[in-house]
C-alpha cells in the first residue's frame, strides 16, 4: 500500500516537474522571439525619413504636373516619375508591413519559407526598381529637374534631343540583355556563397538578421 502511494505521489510529481518544464521552455522562448523580432524590427528599410522624402518627391512631382498640365512634352516625363515613385513607395510599405506582421511565434520552418518569399519578392522589386529606373531618373527626371528649379527648356538644344533619344533607346535595350544576364548568372552561381551574400545584401539587413535569428531559435529547439 506504501510503494502504490510512493509511486503515485512520483508520478504527480513528475508531471508537475514536465508540465514547469513547458512552460519555463515556452517562456524562454517567447523571450527570444521577443528580443530577436526587435532587433530585425530595428533594421526593417523604409523607415521614417524615407518615407517623409518619398512623399516630398511625390508632393514636388504633383505640382509640376499641375503647373504644366497643358505642356505634354513636361507632363508626360513628369508623370511617368510620379508613378515610378507612387509604385515604388507603396510597393515599399507592403514589403515593410509584410516584414513586421511576420509572425515568430509560428514554427520555425514555417517562418524561413515566408522570410525566404519575402526575400525573393524584394530582389525582383529591386530588379524591375533598377531595369526601370535606368529610364525615369535619367532623362525624364533631369528635363523635369531643369524645368522645374531652373526653368530651362532642354528640348530646345538639338544636341540635346539626340542625346536623350540615344540614351532613352539604351535604357529600354538594357531591360531585357539585363534580365538574360540575371538569369543566366542565378543558373551557374545561385548557391555560391559570394552570390548568396550579395544577394542578401541588395534583400535589406533585416532579412540577414531575421535569418541568423531563426537559424539561432532553431538550434535552440533542436537542444
Amino acid at each position: 500500500m506504501n510503494l502504490d502511494i510512493l509511486r503515485t505521489e512520483w508520478a504527480e510529481r513528475d508531471a508537475k516537474l514536465d508540465t514547469a518544464l513547458r512552460i519555463n521552455t515556452r517562456m524562454l522562448r517567447e523571450m527570444l522571439v521577443a528580443k530577436g523580432s526587435a532587433e530585425v524590427h530595428r533594421q526593417i528599410p523604409f523607415g521614417f525619413f524615407s518615407i517623409a522624402f518619398w512623399v516630398f518627391t511625390l508632393a514636388c512631382t504633383g505640382i509640376f504636373l499641375f503647373n504644366h498640365a497643358g505642356e505634354l512634352r513636361f507632363f508626360l516625363p513628369a508623370l511617368l516619375i510620379f508613378v515610378w515613385t507612387l509604385v515604388m513607395g507603396v510597393v515599399s510599405l507592403m514589403q515593410r508591413t509584410a516584414m513586421r506582421d511576420l509572425d515568430y511565434g509560428q514554427p520555425t520552418l514555417v517562418v524561413q519559407k515566408r522570410l525566404e518569399e519575402l526575400r525573393i519578392d524584394r530582389l525582383r522589386t529591386f530588379q524591375w526598381a533598377f531595369l526601370t529606373g535606368q529610364i525615369v531618373w535619367w532623362i525624364p527626371f533631369f528635363l523635369v529637374f531643369m524645368k522645374g528649379v531652373f526653368g530651362a527648356d532642354l528640348y530646345a538644344s538639338e544636341w540635346m534631343r539626340q542625346f536623350m533619344v540615344v540614351n532613352l533607346a539604351i535604357g529600354v535595350l538594357v531591360i531585357p540583355l539585363a534580365l538574360w544576364g540575371t538569369r543566366l548568372l542565378t543558373r551557374r552561381y545561385g548557391n555560391a556563397t559570394a552570390f548568396r551574400k550579395l544577394a542578401d545584401g541588395i534583400a535589406g539587413n533585416d532579412i540577414v538578421v531575421a535569418r541568423d535569428f531563426l537559424s539561432k531559435l532553431r538550434n535552440y529547439e533542436q537542444e
